[in-house]
């Protein structure tokens, strides 16, 4: 397979697969297997299978008869996308996310761009709203399997609602015009945040040899279950007691369960439970933080040394292992801060990980939607320069934005941490964060928050309008007293 690869000159003489890049020199080849389980929506449904997106329709077009066997034509590409979105009766405008066949051949990374373009430029003359990427800049060219890779990967973004990274592309090749296409490519993930008028919908291509051209189109599934995009590299477990023995009966409970290897969503949903029945109002407390480098028996066995060399009179800490004993753990306060504290992509971790705060920040756009894109100023598209980045920086820090989306991105840590069972006390907050401390105490609701988020920006901004015209006017009005005094 490589011989035949080198015959072709599209390998990478640098050995490395950059997708779109201005430096892109061939593609690299990779090995993989993908497998699809694929079922009738209706019966998926009607067994509580899990589906993790719909396949809405195929294109597929042949232009063999091109100038040889590997040269790829915009043409017949272009063909197979119509062709794809005619089956799915969908619009390329609706389509968020591309996972194109993108090798790393400058001539074909530039005929797929082209063709790409073509058909969607026809959907939408103008504007930037479609994410566009490759697994090959990861994996490299699987050859039979690539066209599986890429359909997972598209997959999987809309089943976690997340625009995965393209790295190695900047900088873009200039051939693509990329900002006067429909297309972004970012090297970071980002939330996929939707505005509610279509499903989110992906596409997925893969070329082949001879011009053979497939084009297929996705859909997220709203029969789903959205569980937290948790990748279990980080568990935390939780116990707590009124006296010493029952504290030891329930670590030597998970010790015993430790003994054989636990399967990894067996240890997710046993630490879930373990947090879900913790109380922190009793006595004794011992929580565990079981991370990627650490193996859980040997967690649980320092635990247990810890609990036998300190005892549990007073509150001690060892690596991974917090323990609290404490008769009155004292109050927990939540702070809230005010306009300033805005940044491009805050909370984009969690928003990307936990459901709930993705619909927090999803609520918040909806509400705003009509006056703003509130979370095209949180997550904006990757910037292009400098200047790019203090432009959206500068759109966030405007009062009509950065108050509301300090509101939304407040909700959601709000609603991560009552997910692990941590409420307030007390509450407060610095200014605009008032707002949010008397949601986060129960004395407003989310709609109400918003609405009022949105109300004291504008009233904040006609200030700041008042106070500069103010401004404007005693200036003017020092320069008419002079001008007077100086012709007396």
């Amino acid at each position: 397979m490589f011989m035949c690869f080198s015959k072709t000159q599209a390998l990478s003489r640098s050995g490395d697969a950059r997708p779109f890049a201005a430096d892109a020199d061939g593609t690299v080849l990779g090995e993989g297997i993908g497998m699809l389980v694929l079922k009738r929506l209706e019966d998926a449904e009607r067994d509580g299978d899990r589906v993790y997106a719909v396949l809405r329709g195929i294109g597929a077009s042949s232009d063999g008869r091109s100038q040889s066997i590997y040269a790829p034509r915009a043409e017949g590409q272009a063909a197979a996308l119509r062709e794809a979105y005619r089956i799915a009766d969908v619009s390329p405008a609706t389509v968020e996310l591309v996972e194109a066949h993108g090798t790393g051949t400058t001539v074909g990374d530039v005929v797929e761009f082209e063709a790409l373009r073509s058909v969607y430029r026809e959907a939408a003359p103008t504007g930037r709203w479609c994410t566009l990427g490759s697994v090959k800049s990861q994996i490299g060219h699987t050859k039979a399997a690539a066209g599986a890779a890429s359909l997972i990967k598209a997959v999987l973004a809309l089943h976690h609602r997340v625009l995965p990274p393209t790295i190695k592309s900047r900088p873009v090749n200039p051939k693509l015009e990329l900002t006067a296409s429909p297309f972004f490519i970012s090297e970071a993930p980002r939330p996929w945040i939707s505005d509610g008028v279509h499903p989110r919908r992906a596409a997925v291509s893969s070329f082949g040899f001879g011009g053979s051209n497939f084009h297929a189109v996705l859909e997220e599934s709203a029969a789903t279950r959205r569980e937290p995009a948790w990748d279990a590299t980080v568990q935390i477990i939780a116990l707590s007691a009124d006296d010493e023995p029952t504290l030891r009966n329930a670590l030597r409970d998970w010790r015993q369960s430790a003994e054989r290897p636990l399967a990894p969503d067996v240890l997710a949903h046993r630490a879930a439970e373990s947090r879900r029945t913790f109380r922190r109002e009793r006595a004794l407390r011992l929580v565990m933080v079981l991370g990627p480098h650490t193996e859980l028996p040997a967690l649980l066995r320092s635990a247990d040394d810890a609990l036998d060399a300190r005892g549990v009179a007073h509150d001690w800490h060892i690596k991974d292992v917090y323990f609290g004993a404490n008769d009155s753990p004292g109050d927990l306060a939540f702070l809230f801060p005010g306009q300033g504290s805005q940044y491009v992509g805050m909370a984009g971790d969690v928003v990307r990980t936990f459901p709930e705060a993705l619909d927090a920040i999803e609520e918040a756009h909806r509400a705003a939607l009509d006056e703003r894109d509130l979370a095209g100023a949180i997550y904006p598209p990757p910037a292009e320069d400098d200047d790019s980045a203090r432009r959206q920086q500068a759109a966030l820090t405007d009062t009509e934005t950065a108050q509301p989306a300090l509101g939304a991105v407040s909700l959601a840590m709000l609603r991560v941490l009552k997910r692990f069972g941590i409420e307030a006390d007390f509450t407060a907050g610095h200014s605009y964060g008032e707002l949010v401390a008397l949601r986060a105490a129960g004395r407003i609701g989310d709609a109400t928050l918003r609405k009022l988020s949105q109300l004291r920006a504008k009233l904040k901004s006609k200030e700041k309008e008042a106070i500069e015209l103010k401004a404007a006017l005693e200036v003017r009005g020092e320069q008419r007293s002079r001008e007077l005094a100086d012709k007396e």
